[in-house]
């Protein structure tokens, strides 16, 4: 560094607005996704492998009826299917959803747009099996950083990537759980999920 010149200056913090592209996580999956089939999912520190996320959406029930439906009905080439009946109120819960669920590289997500600044913004959002949820929750809900995520936060982290029935109840519920959320004590959270 000794042989540049430069000058070090003080930017004030709201000053300071833009973020470089490598603070900034995709807006959509990438096309070329399923070659790294073993890379993992990362948002704001939660790490979920990415390929188990993807068999586990194939094993759950409610999930392999979405997905036989959803295929059903681009191969009739309709733009939706009215099933017999519902098994459980999560699959009329998915059903009610149906114009925001797609299919991209064989894994079901669901589509949520926003409105940032005077831009709309869509992502998408993993369907999460219900094998996962707790495992996604917890890694949402613990932060090196900053000990045992509230509600709120919590929330606000996976809203960003991930997607099932009524999980902000059950984040809620999640979070309420954790014996160690106090004002004295961040760390060491033992949460349980009934």
């Amino acid at each position: 560094m000794n042989s540049f010149e430069y000058e070090i200056k003080y930017k004030k913090g709201s000053a300071n607005g833009d973020a470089d592209a490598l603070s900034r996580l995709p807006t959509e999956p990438d096309e070329d996704e399923d070659k790294e089939e073993d890379a993992p999912i990362v948002i704001n520190n939660i790490i979920i492998n990415a390929q188990p996320l993807c068999e586990e959406q194939r094993s759950d029930n409610n999930l392999i009826w979405l997905f036989d439906l959803k295929l059903q009905a681009a191969t009739d080439n309709q733009h939706i299917i009215k099933p017999d009946a519902f098994e459980n109120q999560e699959q009329q819960n998915y059903y009610k959803q149906w114009e925001r669920i797609i299919i991209m590289n064989n894994k079901l997500y669901r589509t949520w747009s926003f409105m940032k600044g005077d831009r709309s913004t869509i992502i998408f959002q993993s369907i999460v099996p219900r094998d996962k949820r707790i495992e996604i929750m917890n890694a949402a809900h613990e932060s090196v950083a900053s000990g045992h995520l509230g509600s709120e936060k919590t929330i606000n982290r996976i809203v960003e990537r991930f997607y099932w029935p009524v999980w902000e109840q059950q984040v809620n519920a999640f979070v309420i759980s954790c014996v160690n959320i106090s004002h004295e004590s961040f760390t060491n959270c033992i949460c349980s999920w009934p």
